[in-house]
């Protein structure tokens, strides 16, 4: 068993250190298969490449998975995830891996939408 903390595991930090990239000795800070997901007030994500799938539930998104390409459409304004089959269901695949890995779940419908005026 691994190191403890008030009776829970500790667990790895995941991700990587910015230090190389920040005098400039290293161009990026990822290899480009390098897999990033995050989960945030049920609004989820993940990102390959150049390749970014998200879920944003209503009232502020369809409600369902998009995939869009970064390098044409940083601003991610064209879902192609019908287009782009094989890409979509890849990076769906990658996030039910990082569920797996995390235990993030998302926000029950139960729990409504957080609105701050």
């Amino acid at each position: 068993m691994g190191p403890t903390f008030r009776s829970r595991s500790v667990v790895p930090v995941r991700g990587a250190s910015w230090v190389p990239h920040l005098p400039g000795t290293q161009t990026g800070i990822h290899e480009e298969d390098h897999v990033t997901g995050w989960e945030l007030f049920g609004r989820m994500a993940v990102r390959k490449g150049k390749w970014k799938v998200t879920y944003i539930p209503p009232p502020h998104g369809p409600g369902e998975w998009e995939l869009f390409d970064l390098d044409k459409d940083p601003g991610e304004t064209v879902d192609l995830s019908k287009k782009e089959t094989k890409v979509f269901k890849g990076l769906l695949l990658e996030w039910d891996r990082y569920v797996n890995e995390t235990g993030v779940v998302g926000i029950p419908p139960e729990y409504g939408t957080l609105r701050v005026d």
